[in-house]
């Protein structure tokens, strides 16, 4: 992290109906640093915006809009805003999220996220800063990757430096370290299948070489939003929706919490 702060233009937060009202918070980024859409504690509202995206609609679901008016979906990397109202100490916790996320980053052989403060937040969040972390593309080549990568990023704040990545997915699971939101643990329990799966085939092999193909016009809205993600990847229930996909061997049954 420089030790100057960037400059991000601000969007006006709106209200969105969600499963959770405290916690972490994410918002996309432009490529020219321009927030997109309201800041969120549910993160597959992203695989909805960069399907419309992609495809030129509208995206609107659950109170959670964006159209062509919207700051462009970046293209040159993933480029996401993270912050936590409720934290005062979430300054504390970043080189954290740096260190979870490159070494499964470095396994993967891509790009590592990198992490930048954000000068003057909006007033709500002048106490926790809200970071910018900027990753490889390749992340939101397919939904399931997107929502893998937003489900680390989120975990990655309760991760000690120095600790290995998987032990403290394990540390997660087993329940001896609390996840970051309520429903985590089981999020990170059946989407770790499609986690060990892209690690072990690579993101091609398992979703193909073109990105749009991964984000198909007709499954915008309900499909795309309780379906593209990385618990109904790992668990194969995406399978009846996205069947052109990579899974794995063994499907689960996630229960009815896991919504993506």
């Amino acid at each position: 992290m420089s030790d100057k702060p960037i400059k991000v233009k601000w969007s006006q937060n709106h209200g969105t109906a969600q499963i959770y009202s405290s916690g972490v918070e994410l918002a996309l980024c432009s490529d020219d640093n321009k927030q997109v859409g309201p800041l969120v504690f549910c993160k597959d509202f992203f695989q909805d915006a960069i399907v419309a995206s992609l495809h030129g609609t509208v995206c609107s679901i659950y109170g959670y809009k964006y159209d062509s008016s919207f700051p462009p979906i970046p293209k040159d990397n993933l480029k996401v805003l993270l912050t936590n109202a409720a934290d005062p100490k979430l300054k504390e916790k970043i080189p954290a999220v740096s260190d979870f996320l490159n070494q499964i980053e470095a396994e993967l052989g891509v790009e590592k996220t990198v992490i930048e403060q954000c000068e003057k937040p909006p007033d709500k969040y002048a106490k926790c800063g809200i970071y910018l972390l900027i990753a490889d593309k390749k992340w939101m080549h397919a939904p399931p990757l997107l929502s893998l990568w937003t489900l680390l990023a989120r975990n990655s704040l309760v991760h000690k430096v120095g600790n290995k990545w998987r032990d403290t997915l394990q540390s997660i699971i087993s329940g001896k370290t609390p996840a970051s939101q309520k429903h985590d643990r089981t999020y990170i329990e059946y989407g770790k299948p499609g986690l060990d799966l892209v690690l072990e085939k690579g993101i091609e092999a398992l979703f193909g070489k073109v990105m749009k193909a991964n984000y198909p016009k007709e499954k915008a809205g309900h499909a795309m939003h309780h379906y593209s993600g990385i618990v109904s990847y790992g668990s194969c229930k995406a399978k009846s929706h996205f069947p052109m996909w990579q899974y794995p061997a063994k499907a689960s049954n996630p229960p009815s919490v896991c919504f993506a």
